[in-house]
């Protein structure tokens, strides 16, 4: 890296949040409904929320129903500042997922300790599994993590949010990724996946879904988190992809229900394995910036795209 790109890089973390306020609002439409878009966030990611869903409003040329679910962290700017650039979303608070649980501490005890037990590893990441599909009002949903960036019309996503499409979607790790770098990790994975007879945990990544909520019932939440305490796996990582997984190919086993995973090579995911694909950002669909590079590269490249669209007002397309 040269010079001004080294100086570009970090001083980009303290110019992004000043120029997403400079975009003009969005205006998704009315909530409640049947189908839309629901994201997870805090405090940090509200900026990147923001560059998340303009991005995606921008180049879908959708504007659908919004809603996103706070983690406790939120505080009452946050949530102004959400609702002034980004009209009729539906914030969700924390106290709702807390709320829902004891409802389903009785029959369903799995999904409750999940849910409500600390995993220092996880962050919130286990309470998603629950509040993401069920505490929102829609059926047809897509899930959207908030360090994400489009760059392109995500056209499966568009086709799925305005066609009568039954295939559920996930995004999944390049195969080159979960060859080499999930060491053990892929061992275990791979071992749950052949007692499961499932071709999905090796590669699955939740950054985004897409899904019928009426499709997980509490009962097949409960057997998919179950088997996870048996193993003592509850307070790992793995435990996240393996209920996911199992979740998706329990669905698609019991109701027949095609699930496709989105191409690695548009909709990406940026790892240490896969640097250079930030040379040529416009030719992805996405970018999905986890671990270190969600502080690293995510404000950077969001000025670019920034730059490129001209605050989200002109296609370079």
């Amino acid at each position: 890296m040269n010079v001004r790109g080294w100086i570009l890089l970090h001083i980009a973390p303290f110019v992004f949040p000043h120029v997403i306020r400079f975009t003009s609002p969005i205006e998704a439409s009315p909530y409640p409904a049947s189908t839309g878009i629901t994201t997870k966030i805090g405090h940090k990611y509200v900026f990147m929320y923001l560059c998340m869903i303009k991005s995606f409003f921008f180049f879908s040329g959708l504007c659908p129903s919004v809603c996103v679910i706070d983690d406790g962290t939120l505080t009452r700017i946050d949530k102004r500042m959400l609702r002034n650039h980004v009209r009729n979303i539906h914030i969700i608070p924390k106290s709702a997922g807390q709320q829902e649980m004891m409802g389903l501490r009785q029959h369903y005890p799995y999904t409750y300790r999940y849910h409500q037990e600390s995993h220092p590893d996880l962050y919130t990441h286990n309470t998603c599994v629950y509040d993401l599909i069920q505490l929102p009002a829609y059926e047809k949903f897509v899930v959207i993590d908030a360090d994400i960036i489009f760059f392109r019309p995500p056209t499966e996503i568009i086709r799925w949010l305005t066609g009568d499409d039954p295939t559920m979607y996930f995004m999944s790790f390049p195969s080159r990724y979960a060859a080499t770098a999930l060491g053990w990790g892929r061992v275990i994975l791979t071992i749950f996946a052949n007692l499961w007879n499932s071709r999905v945990p090796p590669i699955f990544n939740d950054g985004i879904m897409c899904g019928y909520k009426s499709a997980f019932a509490f009962s097949r939440l409960e057997q998919s988190i179950k088997p996870i305490y048996k193993y003592g796996l509850e307070h790992s990582w793995i435990s996240l992809v393996l209920i996911w997984s199992k979740l998706f190919i329990d669905i698609s086993t019991h109701t027949q229900t095609p699930i496709h995973q989105l191409k690695s090579n548009r909709y990406r995911i940026l790892t240490v394995q896969s640097p250079d694909t930030r040379n040529s950002l416009t030719k992805l669909v996405c970018m999905h910036y986890i671990g270190i590079f969600k502080d690293r590269y995510f404000p950077l490249d969001a000025l670019r795209v920034l730059k490129k669209t001209k605050l989200f007002t002109s296609h370079y397309l």
